[in-house]
């Protein structure tokens, strides 16, 4: 019966590679692929591998908790860390948590082969670099668990790259002896106490508390109850910066999680120390030792003697800390501060996990949001161009990720002489509110301009009724002008957009087209401008909202009015496609690989020579 493998990895190339040459061995076979740690722990429970191939970095859930979380679950199954990471931490902990064996992406197909086949005979697997780091940490004076002269002397064999049988020969034992001594080694590195079978309880059932508030109520009573203590509180940050707010709290008289309380992490606090140098700070008795901490009082005030602060860390990280009071004199044991250490570290791992999540859903929110603003802002914007004798049309909408709320319009004017309205406007604001709020606006604009009895009377109508209706905070600037395409008039007015520039054939000179009033939907009786100009045979007039003179380059410069003015100076002379494409080409050269941060939107309309 082939080996059952199960792939853990978050790049889907290793997962297919990994698959492929595996699944040329018929001893062995892919039974499921998992893109992180927490579908790693479903997979593995449902497909009950043999092996796990597992790797350390990966969304949601890292490799080092899923490890420990389906070691705790499924005991016999073999995990195999195959990662690119090499770091001490990682060496040591991934054995801590219960694997079998530490492998390199460097490792060659056929030893990753034998690798699995020897692991799933309960063989652990070192490669050479894992081995020569074991053996540094053992060296190290801080090692709590030092090895025998025998288990160094396998460890420093494998970390020359000698194979079981080799080290064998060298010392002069049987083969199976040494694969005894490796496991030995790990074994040191696991559970090897009842606090580290504590620890690996206590770590499974923090993978059972998804929510934020319920895992902190968790972690504090089970830690009280641990240690032994009288109780025990999470400080996080707060959203005052410099603040850190009680989130859970347990024995305590007067719950401060209830009464809104918060301290200062400043450096002269346990909590602020500890956050500093990332390292427990601890006081034997608060009303013996009297510590000149800004913080004491609040501890005292609740008879608290025997004080400890824990930074809870995520790699170099503190995002809190984790108090533990006694109300009698104590202090803390090396043994049981590194055990208490090992609980913060591992409550902010899945601390960190619940806030990624959290993250991971607003954004998803978020993406949903900006598709339906999307989807409402593209089925606004007209199908294509008006087709006019002695007139060329042309537009271009470029979105930003973010959705902002550009809005351009051609609106059919009914009588003689033959009117085009010409419309475009910016909403305040992003996402699908903004995108809503911009469709409510096209409605009442569009129905302005088709009675009204110009511009600036639309726009005015256009307030009103935006200010009656209007239940957000948001307002929109727009430009509306009416095109008499017989004559060239163009009748124009403002109401707080960007002004519109107008190429003159004749000259070859840009100038902007004035008038800029008072924004729609924040004031009643809007004063607007309303202003005519004659256009020639020639003449071009560019329309544009501000995402394009508000584009930026790397140096976080703008694009700007100067600029735009320089681009449409020199493609004036073209048709309107072409001098719209090439306005867009000199935003993108300016802004280079800059994203872009908010919608391009451009008309322009050119009145036919001759």
């Amino acid at each position: 019966m082939p080996i059952k493998i199960l792939l853990a990895d978050d790049h889907s190339i290793v997962r297919q590679g990994l698959r492929m040459f595996l699944n040329l061995d018929p001893e062995l076979t892919v039974v499921g692929e998992a893109a992180n740690g927490a579908e790693a722990v479903q997979l593995a429970e449902a497909t009950a591998p043999d092996v796990i191939l597992m790797d350390l970095l990966m969304p949601v859930m890292n490799g080092l908790e899923a490890t420990a979380a389906i070691r705790g679950r499924l005991p016999n199954v073999a995990i195999i860390v195959l990662t690119s990471v090499l770091e001490d931490a990682a060496v040591s902990a991934v054995f801590r948590a219960g694997a079998l064996g530490y492998l390199l992406k460097d490792t060659e197909a056929d030893e990753l082969r034998r690798a699995i086949k020897a692991a799933a005979a309960g063989q652990a697997q070192l490669s050479p670099q894992v081995a020569a780091r074991l053996l540094m940490e053992a060296q190290a004076p801080e090692s709590g668990e030092p090895f025998t002269d025998h288990e160094s002397q396998v460890l420093r064999l494998t970390a020359r790259g000698f194979s079981d049988q080799q080290i064998a020969t060298e010392l002069l034992v049987s083969e199976p002896a040494v694969r005894d001594t490796i496991r030995d080694i790990l074994d040191k590195l696991r559970l090897a106490n009842q606090a580290q079978a504590a620890l690996l309880d206590f770590s499974n059932r923090l993978l059972d508390h998804p929510d934020p508030a319920a895992l902190m109520n968790y972690l504090v009573q089970e830690t009280q109850r641990l240690l032994h203590a009288d109780a025990c509180a999470v400080l996080l940050p707060d959203d005052r910066p410099g603040r850190l707010r009680f989130r859970a709290a347990s024995g305590w008289r007067r719950d401060p999680v209830a009464a809104g309380l918060h301290m200062a992490d400043e450096d002269d606090s346990g909590p602020g120390h500890a956050i500093r140098t990332r390292q427990p700070w601890q006081v034997r008795d608060l009303e013996a030792d009297a510590p000149a901490t800004s913080d004491a009082d609040v501890w005292r005030a609740e008879g608290f003697r025997g004080h400890a602060v824990i930074p809870l860390l995520v790699e170099s990280r503190t995002i809190g800390v984790l108090a533990l009071d006694c109300r009698r004199p104590r202090w803390l044991t090396d043994d049981e501060l590194g055990f208490l250490r090992l609980l913060a570290n591992q409550a902010a791992l899945v601390l960190e996990q619940a806030r990624l999540q959290r993250a991971e859903a607003q954004q998803q929110d978020l993406e949903e949001d900006l598709a339906v603003a999307r989807r409402i802002q593209l089925s606004l914007l007209p199908d294509g161009c008006p087709q006019i004798a002695g007139w060329e049309f042309a537009a271009a909408y470029q979105a930003a990720r973010i959705v902002g709320g550009d809005l351009y319009d051609f609106i059919e004017l009914p009588g003689a002489p033959p009117r085009l309205g010409l419309l475009i406007a910016d909403v305040s604001g992003k996402g699908a509110a903004a995108a809503l709020f911009m469709a409510h606006c096209r409605v009442i604009i569009r129905g302005a301009a088709l009675s009204s009895a110009g511009p600036a009377d639309t726009l005015s109508q256009a307030n009103e009724q935006i200010l009656l209706r209007n239940e957000t905070s948001h307002f929109i600037s727009a430009f509306y002008a009416v095109l008499d395409t017989a004559s060239g008039r163009l009748t124009y007015a403002n109401a707080g957009h960007n002004r519109p520039l107008w190429w003159r054939a004749a000259t070859g000179a840009v100038e902007p087209l004035g008038s800029h009033g008072l924004v729609l939907g924040l004031a009643p009786a809007l004063a607007v401008d309303e202003r005519q100009v004659d256009l020639a045979p020639g003449d071009t007039v560019v329309l544009y909202t501000d995402g394009i003179t508000e584009a930026i380059n790397a140096h976080e410069e703008l694009f700007d009015d100067e600029r735009l003015t320089a681009s449409l100076a020199a493609a004036g002379g073209r048709r309107p496609q072409a001098a719209v494409d090439a306005i867009l080409a000199a935003v993108k050269a300016f802004s280079g690989d800059t994203p872009q941060a908010d919608d391009y939107t451009l008309v322009a309309l050119k009145r036919l020579p001759g």
